[in-house]
């Protein structure tokens, strides 16, 4: 992040400042242009001139390396605010994945019955699971939910065994779901393969 540079009476002489203007003005008030009977016009001399150019041209430098510390302090907010926001989707999320595990493991868990009350209660939660999926997917948020018989991915999925298959070890057992945030994995899923 740039510095802040402080506005010191060296930088910013308003004596010297005020000086340049008047000199500025002084020159263009006696052109032959705007002259009255009886002006006499004085020719800035080369030295009069050379002051000015120098004056201008500290100056466009100066304005050119605030407008660049400027620029740059704008570039550093935005990516602070970036990471900010990264950071509270992160802390965030982490109550919400700890309920929807939670839930995935009381649905590997459900009971096998025909009670009507029951399997309406479990069609009420999967759907409410689902909505919370999609909701969360809104606000740039997507949960690794791997299903049994996939193909192990290491990037989305931790593995809590070794697996003495050959190339393509599959998932036996899912023990926590993983997340992603802004397409990047920030917690993978775990499994038994």
């Amino acid at each position: 992040m740039s510095q802040h540079r402080p506005e010191t009476s060296e930088e910013f002489n308003t004596e010297e400042i005020q000086s340049v203007i008047d000199k500025i003005h002084a020159t263009a008030e006696k052109t032959p242009e705007n002259m009255k009977a009886g002006d006499v016009f004085e020719t800035p001399t080369n030295d009069t001139i050379i002051q000015l150019e120098e004056s201008v041209k500290e100056w466009e430098n100066t304005a050119k390396r605030y407008a660049a510390d400027l620029k740059n302090q704008a570039n550093q907010h935005s990516l602070d605010l970036q990471q900010t926001r990264k950071t509270i989707k992160k802390i965030t999320l982490g109550p919400v994945l700890d309920f929807l595990n939670t839930l995935n493991l009381a649905f590997s868990f459900a009971p096998d019955t025909q009670d009507e009350k029951v399997l309406a209660f479990i069609s009420t939660l999967s759907t409410s699971f689902t909505k919370i999926k999609s909701d969360l997917a809104t606000q740039g948020y997507e949960v690794i939910q791997p299903n049994i018989g996939d193909e192990f991915d290491p990037i989305m999925m931790n593995a809590l065994n070794q697996h003495n298959e050959d190339n393509h070890p599959t998932v036996k057992h899912i023990v926590s779901l993983g997340c992603k945030i802004d397409n990047v994995v920030i917690t993978p899923s775990m499994v038994m393969l």
